[in-house]
């Protein structure tokens, strides 16, 4: 201590000035360390890190999120196909047509439940982080791309068969109307229902020599107490079918193209899953 300033009473300003200094830099050392420790909290709420977050793992939980909601709605979308199938196969009325209606709804639920069951697996596999399932999950998506594939090449001899099958179906129906329950039945579903009469025409039940089915009556019940040619259906049943095919072809083309799609950008995003996970590790 100075003690000529002492006792001439004259301040220190320079000792002052140096603790208010000290003072100050305390006070901004109190407020640093206060908003470091509010932004750590911020930083870190819920155990997160929001600056590396929205750097580096944002794009992949949005894969994530985007992986689960495809195959959540492909999951729920199975369930769906498998509960319908099955309901068909009750229906008499519609399983006895001769359509080829069988094949088509053992189709749906055959590819109901693989959908089902590979998407459980996906979602398992990422909520879980099990990379096996994922390996799997893909395996199955790159099998499914390539029947696609195979499939849309193959479409117009596919078609073929199925039309081939529809018309061996209904000649051998025909025979045996009066000898079987199940091709009477299927016979008159399928007059009612496609709004004609025999094979190709009216005239192949003379050939079978059998009876015209009052089913093919186009007129009232009164006018088809006596069946004759004049008030059957005129076109036949194989050449309504085929139209009835052709008019869901666009409807078909549209969901397979949406499917493959799907399945496509599945495929991808599990890919980005199973690379981040191998760089993890």
């Amino acid at each position: 201590m100075n003690w000529n300033k002492f006792f001439t009473g004259t301040a220190d300003h320079g000792d002052y000035g140096n603790e208010e200094e000290t003072e100050t830099e305390n006070d901004e050392d109190i407020t640093d360390s206060t908003e470091t420790v509010s932004t750590d909290k911020k930083s870190h709420f819920l155990g997160m890190h929001f600056h590396k977050l929205s750097h580096n793992d944002l794009p992949q939980q949005c894969i994530k999120l985007a992986f689960l909601i495809i195959n959540i709605t492909t999951l729920i979308a199975g369930i769906v196909g498998i509960v319908t199938s099955i309901w068909i196969f009750t229906d008499n009325r519609i399983m006895t047509r001769l359509i080829d209606q069988r094949f088509h709804v053992t189709s749906l639920l055959f590819i109901s439940f693989i959908e089902s069951l590979v998407s459980s697996l996906g979602i398992v596999g990422v909520l879980r982080r099990r990379r096996k399932f994922l390996n799997i999950y893909a395996l199955c998506y790159l099998t499914f791309l390539c029947i696609i594939f195979i499939s849309a090449i193959m479409s117009f001899w596919i078609f073929e068969e199925i039309t081939k099958r529809i018309q061996f179906d209904m000649n051998t129906a025909i025979e045996g109307y009066h000898s079987s329950s199940w091709s009477r039945e299927a016979w008159d579903n399928t007059h009612r229902y496609l709004k004609c009469c025999g094979v190709k025409s009216v005239m192949d039940w003379a050939k079978y020599h059998v009876e015209i089915p009052t089913s093919c009556c186009s007129r009232s019940i009164g006018e088809c107490l006596q069946m004759t040619e004049a008030v059957a259906y005129k076109s036949g049943c194989l050449k309504n079918a085929i139209l009835l095919l052709k008019s869901h072809i666009h409807t078909i083309s549209i969901s397979v193209l949406l499917i493959f799609l799907t399945i496509l950008m599945s495929f991808v995003l599990v890919l980005c899953i199973l690379a981040r996970m191998k760089r993890q590790d």
